[in-house]
């Protein structure tokens, strides 16, 4: 029970640890960072500091140990006193030191005691790594007795110096020395995690945490000018987030204002499409009584008349339809195309004094799968357009509609004479019609190019410049 108490215990502490770092901002998430990277840095570097304080220690203890020899080399019979060699002893540090040459002991001072020495140091040869290791030995795993340390005399060229030092009070030392370093340490880092917290909070957290702010604020009130946020003039990342964030807001606002005003727009239609079925019928059925006359010029208008009627009616029910976004499927069936093209001539309003000629360049008898009545909208809307373009920059010549049976599709193409499409407008057709430019224009290309995907097709603007500008519709055979 008490390891399992113990397993869940640590289980809970996990979970609370990661739910306080969940919790914490970004600021503090960076402190805490910046404080463990600098502190494992600081304990990477105390590993060679600890081998490279250990050495000099080391070769502290040897030139103390040097002023022993000389006064022993000085004294008479080299030989000292009891008194004298504890005092030279003591301030070397050291248990015993002995000068050798050529492998025997010439001079010596205190009694070596084989048994108590673990290890010998040769300090005549560089050893910094193994001075590491012996440091971090002796300060992890502890030791009793003493060690041997050899070095170099400076008295003769085969002479050295060893001397035996007790291990505790050299573990003793490592340990204050790690302490001053680790105290060292962490002051470093929180002063470092200190200025990096305040320096990345006013570069980088303040300008985010505004940037959220604005966001939020933006998302509930998005008609609101006030709520576009305005852009620092810093150049770096930050500051390109905050220019984009701003063009950003500034076009969903206006494609906001411009949805706003298409459903109000609609609303009126809807209300006008209402009024004005109810007059269509009435019109349609005095044009049913008109057909029955019995004169010549009568019999011959009539039917074009109720044609047209008919074709309006069935009209503002289509817009109600394309309002509540509800466009029916189309009813495929075998279509001559010529005979189409000719009554959308008819009905395309141009007028005879206007210099504008609608010719019909699809061959008698050119068939194809579409629906007839979304078809003569299609050919209807294209067509309308280009009169008016024709007619507001005051240009006579052709509108020519063609047609053409390809080994993957049927292409249609519907050109004018008029002055090219304008920037806004070519720009508006890349964009897959995004929202309609205006009532005239846009909508009717929208309802074009739904109708056509509707039959599995593309429109597209094939060319357009100052000579003129040419539409394709490109459809499946069928």
């Amino acid at each position: 029970m008490a390891e399992k108490d113990r397993i869940k215990a640590r289980k809970l502490s996990r979970e609370r640890l990661a739910s306080l770092w969940q919790r914490t901002g970004l600021s503090g998430k960076l402190l805490l960072l910046t404080i463990c990277f600098v502190m494992l840095s600081e304990i990477l570097i105390l590993f060679p500091s600890l081998g490279n304080y250990w050495e000099n220690r080391l070769r502290d203890h040897l030139e103390a140990s040097k002023i022993a020899v000389l006064a022993l080399e000085a004294s008479p019979d080299h030989t000292v006193t009891q008194d004298l060699s504890r005092m030279l002893l003591s301030n070397a540090g050291v248990s015993s030191v002995s000068l050798k040459r050529a492998d025997r002991r010439a001079l010596a001072l205190g009694m070596e005691h084989p048994e108590s020495i673990r290890g010998s140091i040769d300090l005549r040869t560089p050893a910094n790594f193994s001075a590491m290791i012996h440091a971090l030995r002796l300060l992890v795993l502890g030791g009793e007795g003493s060690i041997r340390v050899i070095g170099n005399s400076n008295m003769g060229e085969d002479e050295r110096i060893e001397i035996v030092i007790a291990q505790p009070p050299l573990r003793a030392a490592l340990f204050e020395f790690s302490e001053r370093i680790l105290l060292l340490s962490t002051v470093i880092s929180v002063v470092t995690a200190t200025l990096v917290f305040f320096a990345i909070d006013r570069l980088m957290v303040r300008p985010t945490r505004r940037l959220t702010s604005n966001m939020i604020a933006f998302r509930e009130d998005p008609d609101n000018a006030e709520r576009v946020i305005k852009p620092s003039p810093r150049r770096d990342e930050i500051g390109t987030m905050e220019q984009e964030l701003a063009h950003m807001q500034t076009k969903i606002r206006a494609d906001l204002q411009r949805r706003k005003k298409l459903a109000a727009l609609g609303l009126a239609v809807s209300k006008i499409n209402h009024d004005l079925r109810n007059m269509l019928s009435s019109a349609q059925l005095i044009s049913d009584r008109i057909a029955e006359l019995k004169d010549p010029e009568t019999s011959r208008l009539a039917p074009r008349l109720v044609a047209s009627i008919g074709r309006a009616i069935a009209l503002c029910k289509q817009t109600l339809r394309f309002g509540r976004e509800e466009e029916r499927k189309p009813r495929l069936d075998k279509l001559d195309l010529h005979a189409l093209v000719e009554e959308v001539g008819r009905s395309v309003g141009i007028v005879e004094t206007s210099g504008i000629v609608w010719r019909n360049n699809v061959d008698e008898g050119f068939r194809l799968y579409a629906d007839s009545e979304q078809f003569f909208r299609i050919l209807m809307n294209l067509g309308r357009n280009a009169v008016q373009a024709m007619e507001s920059c005051h240009r006579t010549g052709d509108i020519c509609v063609s047609a053409k049976r390809l080994d993957q599709h049927v292409e249609i193409e519907v050109r004018d004479n008029a002055r090219g499409v304008p920037d806004e407008v070519r720009e508006w057709l890349k964009k897959d019609f995004a929202a309609p430019l205006s009532g005239r224009i846009g909508l009717g290309l929208a309802i074009t190019r739904e109708l056509i995907r509707l039959h599995g097709g593309e429109m597209s603007l094939a060319s357009t410049s100052e000579a003129g500008s040419s539409f394709r519709i490109a459809l499946p055979h069928g």
